[in-house]
């Protein structure tokens, strides 16, 4: 009996895994809530802002505000005060693709879970490698999800040239050549996410998942 209880669970919580859940709660407290990581610890951070009753109320310092990854790890978030901003923070974590939100304070809670992405890597081009305007050859930029997932939002950005592009999450896309500035130092950024409006909040409470991944070029 215990083998099939455990075995419910199991595909229970595979399910609840599998796609995105807005959650619910008593919609007394407003929460904006990002996971997010750039594939290195310091920059793998999770932030929660919590407000009583809608996104111009005070802040909430009491709360407990924790987020479960998919594999079980449970972050129990220390209370920050940036004076410009307050709430929940943590960083130098592990990246799980996805996450549990609970927040409680009191009689008031909310819970939700978001299936997000896994780690972003730009396949190509070549780190550190020269792309020749001259040969008049479309720059074809390749990017993998580690876990095989494809997100609802994708940007490709660059640090010199002035493109900024909301695309496909389809792994590829092409930038005109023309389009590109020469530069020793130029930066290709692949951002990918997902936003769930969150039920159990207040009215625009939000809960976003999202990787990023930058590789450096040399144009000329």
């Amino acid at each position: 009996m215990n083998r099939i209880l455990g075995a419910l669970a199991g595909a229970a919580f595979l399910a609840a895994c599998g796609g995105n859940d807005p959650g619910s709660g008593t919609q007394t407290l407003y929460v904006n809530a990002t996971a997010q990581s750039d594939g290195s610890s310091s920059g793998t951070k999770l932030t929660v802002e919590v407000r009583d009753t809608n996104s111009s109320g005070g802040f909430v310092q009491g709360a407990t505000v924790q987020l479960i990854g998919d594999r079980g790890t449970t972050y129990t978030l220390a209370f920050v005060n940036l004076f410009v901003w307050q709430g929940y923070y943590q960083q130098d974590i592990t990246w799980e693709g996805g996450w549990k939100l609970r927040v409680t304070r009191g009689n008031d809670n909310l819970e939700a879970y978001i299936a997000g992405p896994g780690l972003t890597d730009i396949t190509a081009p070549v780190p550190n490698s020269t792309f020749l305007k001259a040969n008049a050859q479309n720059l074809t930029v390749q990017w993998k999800d580690e876990l095989g997932r494809a997100m609802p939002n994708a940007e490709l950005s660059f640090r010199r040239a002035d493109v900024t592009r909301t695309v496909q999450d389809t792994g590829s896309y092409q930038v005109d050549y023309n389009l590109l500035r020469a530069a020793d130092d130029e930066r290709i950024t692949v951002r990918r996410w997902v936003d769930l409006t969150l039920k159990g909040g207040a009215a625009g409470s939000k809960l976003r998942a999202e990787t990023t991944a930058e590789l450096p070029i040399i144009v000329q």
